[in-house]
This record gives C-alpha cells, sequence and structure tokens, in this order.
C-alpha cells in the first residue's frame, strides 16, 4: 500500500469516526471541551507560556487515550512558537499516526479497524514527535 493510500485511508477513518458520533455525542464533547477553554481564556490562559500549553494540551487530550509515556509538560515546552489551533493539529496528527502506525503494524487492509482493536490503540510519545513533521509553528 503506498503512502498516498495509507494516508487516505487514515483520513477515511478520522472522518468515520467522527461522523460515526451522534449530534449528541458530538454536542457532549463540545460541551465538555468548549467551557473549559473558555474559562481559561476569562482567566487569561493563552498559549504564550508554558503553563497555559500545558494546559491546553491537557483541555485537547483530555478524552484521548494516551499512552503512558506522553508527558504533556514536555510536549508544553517544545511547543514554545504554537499557538491554540496548532496544538489541536498535533493532537489530530499524534491520533492520525497512531492510526497509521496500526495499520502498518497489523497490516490492515479493509476500510475499517474492528471496534475492538480500534479501543486498543493509544497514542504515544513518538507520535506526537512525528506530529511535529507536519505541523509547523506559524512564524
Amino acid at each position: 500500500m503506498s503512502e498516498e493510500e495509507k494516508q487516505s485511508m487514515v483520513e477515511t477513518m478520522m472522518d468515520e469516526f467522527f461522523a460515526s458520533m451522534t449530534s449528541e455525542e458530538k454536542k457532549q464533547m463540545m460541551s465538555r471541551m468548549m467551557p473549559k477553554m473558555m474559562e481559561k481564556m476569562m482567566e487569561g490562559l493563552t498559549a504564550e507560556d508554558r503553563q497555559g500549553r500545558y494546559e491546553i494540551l491537557q483541555i485537547y487530550t483530555e478524552n484521548m487515550p494516551l499512552a503512558d509515556d506522553v508527558d504533556l509538560g514536555k510536549l508544553a515546552d517544545m511547543t514554545d512558537q504554537y499557538r491554540g489551533v496548532l496544538l489541536w493539529r498535533i493532537c489530530q496528527e499524534a491520533a492520525a499516526h497512531a492510526l497509521r502506525r496500526t495499520l502498518e503494524k497489523e497490516e490492515i487492509t479493509e476500510e475499517a479497524i474492528p471496534q475492538e482493536r480500534l479501543e486498543q490503540i493509544r497514542i504515544d510519545m513518538d507520535d506526537f514527535l512525528h506530529a511535529f513533521k507536519s505541523v509547523k509553528p506559524e512564524i
């Protein structure tokens, strides 16, 4: 399978994952995330400093299946020039990389990963480090 085909399959699976969520599940996810972000913004939280980036990363990864080796503090240190939406993109790209890694490792070729296997996927620190290759800070 070519890299383009793998990328297309991962994008399709990510789309299917979000599409498979009911409107209510999407609302619940947003209702959990948005008040926290709004509250933090009201408190003056920005991505300008390490603590702000750390708290933003905590919110963005709250519902992600993270492996034990993920160090949000280290990621906050590494994202000095990254702002809100780019932090979100780092998290999403790490999740996509975890899916690609699973596809390659298990040589899954069908359009969908079995649900029980999908639930076992963990996003590890290497997935985040890989995400930095494709998500660059705006300078």
